[in-house]
């Protein structure tokens, strides 16, 4: 995201603040169950660009943990001095999916 759609996307929030329970978001995005309540009740609605939104946010956050979590487990090798082949790790969630998908079709074997 360039610094000029950043800019733009942080006015954006500055001017919806006033609506926004920080306490509740947080709550409401890291319960698992009430977050699929709340996408089943936007595709239910029919409210399907607020669904896709909500998914997509939630889909880029899972992307940047895991990514997160790989690096750090990545510079933790380092600092013990083992090194890991570069190209490891599951870089995303897709890559997780991925991978699991592999897994489930060998058991199925």
């Amino acid at each position: 995201m360039g610094s000029n759609n950043t800019k733009k996307m942080l006015n954006t929030l500055n001017r919806h603040r006033e609506f926004y329970n920080q306490q509740e978001g947080v709550v409401l995005i890291t319960d698992f169950m009430q977050f699929s309540q709340i996408l089943e009740q936007l595709r239910e609605k029919g409210d399907l660009k607020s669904f896709n939104a909500l998914f997509a946010l939630m889909e880029k956050s899972l992307n940047a943990d895991i990514m997160i979590k790989e690096r750090g487990k990545r510079i933790h090798k380092l600092q013990k001095g083992q090194t890991q082949p570069k190209g490891t790790g599951h870089k995303n969630l897709h890559g997780l999916k991925r991978e699991l998908e592999i897994k489930n079709k060998d058991k199925d074997k």
